[in-house]
């Protein structure tokens, strides 16, 4: 079922987009299931493909799969959950959208704490 729905993602977005999509990415993700960077590039193709187009609710869910994926693998992406958090926010799902986006911004901020007290 995985790979039927990541072959649809991928046809979708080269037949909505012509040559847009790497033609490496479905195999990529095929060889390496758990590419983070690969995974991550298509949910924001996806994403941006979902911006005004006929299909939007269901590449916006497929951004969002992905994107859930990333995290499974990596629970503080914070690009991950800064998409997700913007992909929910357009599908409506604001309880889920301020979630990621509360998370992603704590991980921010951690970050910024973090560089501030290296150079002091």
């Amino acid at each position: 079922m995985q790979l039927m729905y990541h072959r649809m993602m991928h046809v979708q977005a080269m037949y909505i987009h012509g040559a847009d999509t790497p033609p490496d990415a479905l195999k990529l993700l095929d060889r390496e299931p758990g590419n983070i960077q690969a995974r991550l590039s298509r949910g924001l193709r996806l994403k941006e493909l979902g911006e005004d187009h006929r299909d939007a609710f269901q590449l916006l869910h497929g951004a969002i799969q992905d994107f859930s994926q990333v995290l499974e693998l990596d629970e503080h992406n914070k690009a991950a959950l800064r998409n997700r958090g913007i992909v929910w926010l357009k599908l409506s799902y604001y309880p889920d959208a301020i979630a990621d986006l509360k998370i992603a911004l704590d991980l921010e901020d951690k970050l910024c704490l973090q560089r501030c007290v290296r150079q002091t």
